[in-house]
């Protein structure tokens, strides 16, 4: 989708939502979240330490060691992520299916071990898109967390719809093309 196309339907969701007077609950109100694409943000400088715009293995192994694996034991459970995410003021929700989209059995002792990603090398872009990706299938997958989980919130209202930087990645422009606008 060209950057004018996508520029005009970001322009009449906007109008319409203005004439038609939207006011939805924001169950982000109160909570001091701060914006998604803050914390987004926040979240790729600490997979991307070195800001070459490529996720190392060797950046998410110091990553996963070094903030996940509380315990030392090697291994980075479910509620480790989820204590991380809560971290970054993320949902439970969005830490579980995110790291359920890493392909781990979040049910094990044991469902990463902090060098199973050693050898990969993730562009940003990629690694961007796949963390936009897991929040819509959520968001997507029970439309009602929209009105009760604030990334759902933020996703839906915010994101991919107002933020510059944001809007431009591949995941959002689905999202706004097939959920906003197909609406």
């Amino acid at each position: 989708m060209s950057h004018a196309v996508f520029a005009c339907l970001l322009a009449a969701i906007t109008t319409a939502s203005i004439t038609h007077g939207q006011q939805q609950h924001n169950p982000c109100a109160g909570t001091g979240s701060g914006p998604l694409a803050v914390r987004l943000e926040a979240n790729i400088h600490a997979n991307d330490a070195n800001r070459d715009w490529v996720v190392s293995g060797s950046e998410i192994t110091s990553d996963l060691t070094n903030n996940y694996d509380k315990d030392g034991d090697g291994c980075v459970t479910l509620q480790e992520w989820i204590d991380v995410w809560k971290g970054f003021k993320f949902s439970p929700e969005y830490a579980t299916a995110r790291i359920k989209d890493l392909g781990v059995d979040v049910t094990s002792t044991c469902p990463i071990k902090v060098d199973a990603f050693s050898a990969v090398s993730i562009p940003m872009t990629t690694f961007i898109n796949a963390n936009i990706d897991s929040l819509v299938k959520l968001c997507e997958g029970n439309t009602t967390l929209y009105e009760t989980v604030c990334d759902c919130w933020e996703l839906k209202h915010e994101l991919c719809v107002r933020d510059p930087s944001f809007q431009t990645y591949a995941t959002c422009q689905k999202y706004v093309s097939t959920v906003i606008v197909g609406r």
